[in-house]
């Protein structure tokens, strides 16, 4: 599982909160921020920018969208060397546990 999304995640299982809807709503909406990557190898830095958007999924759930681009050193998004990966997960309450969202089964 990447790094955003098991992070993401443990948000989501120590929020806690009333019932399943509502807790998640103050978590709706789209989020847009950026970082650093250097390698510890040859000391490069790459930039990362990060998308994501957390919305409703059936009556209890929700849907992860992220966007990472990841750009070499000062590029811009637009360098023919810019590497750009979208993801989307559907989660919903564990059967099992309170307050603990899993991924949804595809299909």
């Amino acid at each position: 599982m990447p790094k955003i999304l098991s992070t993401l995640v443990l948000i989501f299982a120590v929020a806690g909160g009333p019932a399943w809807g509502q807790e998640l709503d103050p978590f709706f909406g789209s989020y847009v921020g950026s970082g650093a990557a250097v390698s510890t190898v040859d000391n490069s830095t790459d930039v990362r920018d990060l998308d994501v958007t957390i919305e409703p999924y059936k009556n209890d759930g929700f849907t992860l969208r992220w966007i990472t681009v990841i750009r070499e050193g000062d590029a811009d998004r637009t360098d023919p060397n810019v590497r750009r990966r979208a993801e989307e997960e559907n989660f919903l309450p564990s059967e099992d546990l309170d307050h603990v969202y899993v991924i949804a089964p595809k299909g």
